[in-house]
């Protein structure tokens, strides 16, 4: 049996750490959504592009331009070239952190200008350019931030809340695409019998499951996560699953989940059960609870 330890407040405050904002990244963000591209000596050009593939889908490109004042006409100085950060194909990887979703121009002079860059995964980068190529001068993970304040906003609740439970496990940073898909928490009261009223549990289970692409994806792994009233919650780290791709296009293929509670002397044992009918493959996990 494995365990699943269960932190309580202090511990996952301790995890918190919710960095300040570069002044010049605040400085992009502050520009909102029509921020300043143009300036006395520089501009900043996004392009964006797409390319449809017969039977497929579509790729979508894009292109970051650096141009200089010369004398009244814009003269390109820098491209990134042409990006792709969508693949038409649905085995295709797509890296959203080359989508250039705004830029803005930040300080300039007649040599050298500084500019921010939001990207698909919500990603600021600010860029100091001079002579011939940028350098990066700071990066920042917007998203992670949003998601860190929102976990320690909740923090002040959600060990009395269990209301509150699903809003903190959608908000843990835990990269790629991981998620809820259609799976509802299981709520479970002080004797271990399922009630339908989130708000009334004791014990919660909550499975998140990861799909290995944006289409026609499967679930390659999966996590079951716990919150236990006034005690703390834990996971059990990511669980591998056993489907197959099964061929063709314009599928999905999930999970679905079975939990049971067996109090015993008020350590709680959980049975979960992680499966695909189709595919007919299940995996059942037996985890004692530590606080």
């Amino acid at each position: 049996m494995n365990a699943i330890k269960l932190n309580g407040l202090t511990e996952l405050k301790a995890r918190e750490n919710l960095s300040a904002i570069p002044t010049l990244v605040q400085q992009h963000l502050d520009m909102g959504e029509k921020p300043q591209t143009e300036g006395k000596h520089f501009r900043i050009v996004v392009k964006h592009d797409w390319e449809s593939v017969h039977n497929h889908g579509c790729a979508y490109y894009n292109e970051l331009r650096i141009e200089k004042n010369a004398g009244g006409s814009w003269q390109k100085v820098y491209s990134t070239g042409r990006l792709k950060y969508r693949g038409a194909y649905a085995n295709d990887i797509d890296d959203w952190s080359l989508n250039f979703i705004r830029a803005s121009i930040l300080e300039e002079s007649e040599s050298e200008v500084t500019y921010g860059v939001t990207d698909g995964e919500r990603g600021v980068t600010v860029y100091r350019f001079s002579e011939s190529r940028p350098a990066v001068v700071t990066r920042f993970d917007l998203k992670g931030y949003q998601k860190t304040a929102e976990r320690v906003k909740l923090l002040e609740t959600v060990l009395k809340d269990p209301t509150q439970f699903r809003k903190y496990a959608e908000n843990l940073s835990l990269g790629g695409k991981w998620g809820l898909y259609g799976e509802d928490p299981f709520a479970f009261d002080n004797e271990g019998k399922a009630v339908e009223d989130v708000a009334q549990a004791h014990l919660i289970v909550l499975p998140l499951s990861h799909p290995d692409r944006d289409y026609d994806a499967i679930i390659d792994s999966y996590r079951i996560f716990v919150w236990l009233r006034g005690v703390g919650i834990g996971e059990s780290g990511p669980l591998p699953s056993g489907l197959h791709h099964p061929g063709g296009r314009f599928y999905f293929v999930g999970l679905g989940f079975k939990a049971a509670v067996m109090m015993e002397k008020s350590r709680p044992q959980l049975k979960v059960v992680a499966y695909n009918n189709d595919q007919h493959w299940q995996n059942t996990h037996d985890f004692l609870l530590k606080p």
